[in-house]
């Protein structure tokens, strides 16, 4: 493992994607506002993780653990950050929803992720195209 950074992938060696630590961005880091994301989960420590350094060279258990530990951190710091920034004190908004309201919620956010997973597919299956 001595050729990438550590499992958490917090030490970035590739800047070439104009991700300086996300501080290129001009709403410093993250798109809705809050500090910038500079740990390891943000888009550059991820992007140099070893998870995705060592994608189809093999990729231990270990190392896609830890890449899905990172991604829940990166879950849990948007909860603490801009959740709470927004909903501190006060009831969370899901809080207030009633049962047909959270059917309606759930269903909008599962067709936003379908959307990107479509989108992401679309993208992935382009470069392909282009190696191919």
């Amino acid at each position: 493992m001595s050729e990438h950074a550590g499992l958490d992938g917090t030490n970035p060696d590739d800047t070439s994607l104009g991700l300086e630590g996300d501080s290129s961005r001009s709403d410093n880091g993250n798109r809705h506002g809050s500090s910038p994301i500079t740990t390891k989960y943000s888009a550059i420590s991820l992007i140099n993780h070893p998870a995705v350094k060592l994608h189809g060279r093999g990729v231990s258990t270990d190392e896609l653990v830890n890449f899905m530990d990172n991604m829940t951190d990166r879950m849990v710091h948007r909860v603490k950050g801009v959740g709470h920034q927004q909903y501190a004190r006060q009831l969370q908004a899901f809080e207030t929803y009633t049962v047909d309201r959270m059917v309606e919620e759930t269903l909008d956010e599962l067709a936003d992720v379908l959307a990107y997973v479509n989108m992401l597919t679309i993208k992935f299956l382009s470069a392909a195209r282009g190696i191919g």
